[in-house]
């Protein structure tokens, strides 16, 4: 038998078979193997012929999902597996050592096992970019951002996990092609090429030239791809009849390889958008209690009004607006002046967690944020709480201390979307301090008025197909006033109401099942007592309504009367509960202050705004729920009677061009079902219309 042939299937142990094909194949070919039922007919250079129970099986180094058997299987059989088995033998370093009989040899003749992790980081990075495809490659990058693998050694095999994926195994001298896992066919590329990068990174090499990749000379927009358009118009109206009814594999799967087709090379907005409805298509099947139904029917009509758009005459600005970033870059940003406002400790479902610093970088009138994080719960060496309080960042100080400073850097790099880099040649220069009411009431990102600040969230929030939201971006409110937490029992919830100086009440919200206890405390504290200043919050959606997740607080209470940086989640000092006496006098002292946001005593219950138009389209999103859920059957009387009736309240609204839109889905031919196109062109207005009609959570007395 061939060595170079032996050598080369050992690395397919059962382990690595059973990744091919499943255990209980693997068992019934080894009871071949044992029965003798394999029958190794010839060998000829680095191949051999294998008869198992009357199928021929011809295999190569490449093992066998390359092998070809006589069965009618079309993946790996048992026959397959069953050569494997009959022809590898341990490698020679693992056999018994013999006592040499003759001379030592010339040349050595025991063959080396081989090391799968030197192998993967040496491979080159542009092999890695040319194997994968440029839209594969960055939904690869998508996948691992954020995240740490877990990286052991079995035998000549090395297994990659990451955190809600399928192990990846690297086999030792198969290269890029040999690589497997139990993704799917259309995930499979990407889930390897980013297990690739991720092992490269973890041991300390550098991605950035293939995260990063140069941007091109010619910046014009390439000529539409008709036929893509089409594939994707296509697979986007069947998803609308399936999603939600059925939510089946072939759809996700079909989706997942339009999003890293090379026709999506430079359509990176349009290929992500396919990607996130995937992933809730995938959610929708695993039935996974917090999908929002609507979310995903809003995605697919999203992507398709945008997949229209770049299927039109536009003008190469916009037209290079709709396609979107290839990739955000870091890029030097000049001298900044940073002003620390708050951290949030946080972590994803999939795993990530880490802690998020916000500072108010007055150069540029924006919140900049500086991160530590992890991507895997795998990486137990790593806690966001020691990252945040021991962790020198630019060889300055920790984030605990850069956020009670105000920073003065110099060569920093910053992402599009306000990332700060901690690495590079910065040079830092820290001053303890904090934020001044008076001062921040001049930036940009501070609000003190409660109406403008719903229209500026409203319009973050639009969903417009071109340019950037900027949803996570943080917002510093300076209340007139404030009063004592509360918690609905029935909810789930804390709310925290604050004033603007006319009279006007919000709740900033916490969900019990989103902090722990002492977040909670620490907010009802603050809450009954303190001099509060700005407080830094995180605008989030929940459905029609935007809640506001406080972070941290700048105040002084009774124990710290000098205005201080309070973050919820991990301040222990200065919320001592005062004396009677002492609660007094410094109850007393407040009320002399001409502009402190003391607190108040009131009852405040929410506010619903609920205007005629809103309800209106509120009751039409359901219609279209429905209609969704039915896998877009024909209507029937009574659903006819209801989409006219609201056709016509939304007229008598305003409302005119969502009106027609469903007079259109009323007037459809008895027996036949509604058009899908004009389906999902009335979910997107309907969507587009109660992103303007989204609404703080009011409070009212």
């Amino acid at each position: 038998m061939s060595e170079t042939l032996r050598a080369a299937l050992a690395v397919f142990d059962d382990a690595v078979l059973e990744t091919l094909a499943n255990k209980g194949l693997v068992r019934r070919a080894a009871k071949d193997v044992e029965a003798g039922k394999a029958d190794v007919r010839s060998m000829a250079g680095d191949s051999a012929i294998v008869v198992i129970d009357g199928e021929t099986v011809g295999i190569d180094a490449a093992g066998p999902a390359k092998a070809r058997c006589t069965c009618p299987a079309k993946d790996v059989c048992r026959h397959r597996i069953a050569a494997v088995m009959a022809l590898r033998t341990p490698l020679p370093a693992s056999e018994p050592e013999q006592t040499p009989t003759g001379p030592a040899p010339t040349s050595p003749s025991v063959i080396t096992a081989p090391d799968p992790l030197a192998e993967l980081l040496a491979v080159d990075l542009e092999a890695v970019a040319k194997w994968t495809g440029k839209a594969a490659l960055r939904a690869a990058l998508e996948l691992i951002e954020g995240m740490t693998p877990a990286v052991q050694s079995e035998g000549a095999a090395l297994v990659v996990q990451m955190f809600g994926h399928p192990d990846v195994r690297y086999l030792a001298g198969l290269g890029l092609d040999g690589m497997l896992s139990k993704a799917t066919a259309a995930k499979r590329k990407v889930l390897h090429a980013a297990a690739v990068l991720a092992v490269r990174r973890l041991h300390g090499l550098d991605i950035a030239a293939i995260a990063a990749p140069p941007a091109s000379d010619d910046a014009s927009p390439e000529p539409r791809d008709r036929r893509f358009h089409a594939s994707v118009r296509l697979a986007l109206e069947d998803a609308a009849g399936m999603a939600l009814a059925q939510a089946p594999l072939v759809l996700e799967e079909r989706l997942f390889e339009l999003s890293v087709s090379s026709r999506a090379d430079r359509l990176p907005r349009l290929a992500g958008m396919l990607r996130e409805i995937s992933a809730l298509v995938h959610a929708k099947r695993r039935h996974d209690f917090t999908l929002v139904p609507f979310q995903l029917l809003s995605q697919i009509a999203t992507a398709y009004a945008l997949n229209d758009a770049l299927d039109q005459d536009a003008p190469p600005e916009e037209l290079a607006d709709l396609q979107g970033e290839v990739r955000q870059k870091y890029s030097p940003s000049g001298p900044l002046t940073l002003h620390g406002l708050g951290a949030d400790f946080w972590q994803t479902k999939a795993g990530a967690r880490g802690v998020t610093g916000y500072f108010y970088a007055s150069e540029l009138g924006r919140v900049t944020t500086l991160s530590h994080a992890r991507g895997s719960r795998h990486d137990a060496t790593f806690d966001p709480v020691n990252a945040y309080t021991s962790e020198p960042v630019w060889s300055a100080a920790p984030l605990q201390t850069l956020l009670r400073s105000r920073i003065k850097l110099d060569g920093v790099s910053l992402s599009p979307d306000g990332r700060l880099s901690a690495a590079g040649d910065v040079k830092a220069t820290i001053e303890p301090a904090v934020p001044v009411r008076a001062e921040a009431l001049a930036w940009s990102v501070t609000s003190h008025d409660w109406e403008h600040l719903e229209r500026t969230l409203q319009r973050r929030f639009n969903g417009a197909l071109t340019g950037s939201i900027g949803a996570g971006s943080a917002i510093l409110l300076a209340p007139a006033g404030h009063a004592r937490v509360t918690f609905n029992a029935t909810t789930q919830e804390h709310t925290w109401p604050i004033a603007d100086p006319s009279g006007r009440w919000i709740g900033l919200s916490l969900r019990h099942g989103d902090a722990d206890e002492m977040t909670a405390a620490r907010m009802q504290r603050l809450s009954s007592l303190a001099d509060v200043s700005l407080i830094l919050v995180l605008p989030r959606l929940d459905g029609d309504k935007i809640n506001l997740i406080p972070v941290s607080v700048i105040a002084a209470t009774p124990s710290e009367p000098k205005q201080r940086l309070f973050l919820l989640q991990r301040d222990g000092r200065g919320y001592e509960q005062p004396s009677l006496s002492m609660r007094l006098a410094w109850m007393a002292q407040l009320a002399k202050k001409p502009h402190a946001a003391a607190p108040v005593i009131a009852t405040l219950n929410p506010l619903i705004a609920a205007s005629p138009g809103r309800l209106a389209l509120l009751s039409l999103a359901d219609a279209l729920m429905g209609l969704a859920e039915l896998g877009g059957r024909p209507l029937d009387p009574s659903q006819r009677r209801l989409f006219a009736f609201t056709a016509e309240k939304l007229s008598r609204y305003g409302l005119t061009g969502i009106a027609t839109s469903v007079t259109h889905l009323a007037q459809t031919e008895p027996g036949i079902a509604v058009s899908r196109a004009a389906f999902l062109r009335c979910v997107h207005l309907v969507d587009r219309a109660r992103a303007m009609t989204r609404h703080l959570p009011w409070l009212a007395i």
